[in-house]
């Protein structure tokens, strides 16, 4: 059998290996761009959606009148610090809305690029009260004049990400 002349080189040229190539590059550095995106996040989402769920994890405590160290607790609350990534979960022993490290049941961190910071109030202690779970924020209820407590999750760079209300009945969304 006779191969013709101009199909007896079969094969890729450098030219079209060196395209391909570079394609394969180019895809793939956009690919790892929006990896790293994608993860920052779906840190951020996941922080986010923890806060939340503790937050009424914690309402729910003091609905149900949850007892901690064998006491029934005056309400639950959570603990942060300005520009932290951590907060604490506490009860309330003292009656006093605030944290004390004799009250901690648990601390929570969140990723290390995430930040905490309040609107609204001060920040410090959010308590649900033991028989309504209405919340008081740095010792103070939290009414419908000053709006809901607004607590936002920011990046490394400071941007907001995230926020988190939590309005006068106890109500917790984003």
């Amino acid at each position: 059998m006779h191969i013709p002349r101009h199909q007896s080189h079969l094969g890729f040229t450098l030219i079209e290996v060196l395209i391909a190539l570079g394609i394969m590059v180019v895809i793939t550095t956009l690919s790892l761009v929006d990896f790293r995106t994608a993860d920052s996040q779906s840190a951020s989402n996941f922080g986010a959606q923890l806060l939340v769920s503790d937050l009424r994890s914690v309402a729910l405590k003091a609905l149900g009148g949850e007892r901690f160290q064998g006491k029934t607790p005056g309400g639950w609350g959570v603990y942060f610090e300005e520009d932290s990534n951590q907060y604490i979960i506490f009860a309330d022993l003292d009656n006093d809305r605030n944290y004390d490290f004799k009250e901690k049941y648990k601390a929570v961190a969140l990723d290390s690029g995430i930040k905490i910071s309040w609107q609204n109030y001060s920040i410090g202690s959010l308590v649900f009260n033991e028989s309504d779970a209405k919340p008081y924020a740095a010792g103070l209820p939290v009414n419908s004049g000053a709006g809901d407590v607004v607590i936002v999750l920011k990046n490394s760079a400071g941007a907001e990400i995230k926020s988190i209300f939590v309005n006068p009945a106890g109500a917790v969304n984003f």
